[in-house]
């Protein structure tokens, strides 16, 4: 269990470069952790299953399942790191959207109906089209119609 006097109030990253290691007040967090711990974190953020983890790690099922449960430093240095992962992730799919557009706009003039279909429908998915048309219902603009 975790010491109730190591708890940090928000997840911070040992690596977070507005808070050097030293300087954030959460630098025993890296104490209250063991090696196998963070390997269980990485592998667990990574989207691992937990028999993997278990593998891997060297930690037992029982142990991995009280740290996920109760540990609230395991708890929050997983959930920091999921985090990065997943804002990572969301910056590199943001990066492909221009490129994807320019590919639903080129199958949207292809010759086969079906293609330039799927393209539409692709990208009135995309859009949301749904919640646009309701901002302009909401602005007095279906009086016009």
């Amino acid at each position: 269990m975790s010491n109730s006097t190591q708890q940090p109030t928000q997840a911070v990253t040992q690596n977070d470069p507005k808070r050097p290691i030293g300087e954030n007040g959460f630098d025993d967090i890296t104490d209250t952790l063991s090696p196998k711990q963070w390997q269980a974190i990485e592998l667990m953020a990574a989207g691992k299953r937990l028999s993997q983890v278990v593998a891997e790690s060297g930690v037992s099922r029982k142990t991995l399942y009280r740290l996920r449960h109760e540990d609230a430093d395991f708890i929050a240095e997983l959930r920091a790191r999921r985090r990065e992962l997943y804002d990572g992730a969301a910056d590199r799919l943001a990066a492909l959207l221009p490129r994807a557009v320019r590919v639903l706009a080129l199958h949207l003039s292809d010759p086969s109906d079906r293609a330039s279909f799927h393209a539409a429908t692709a990208i009135l998915r995309m859009a949301s089209i749904k919640e646009l048309l309701a901002d302009d219902y909401d602005d007095g603009d279906s009086a016009k119609a």
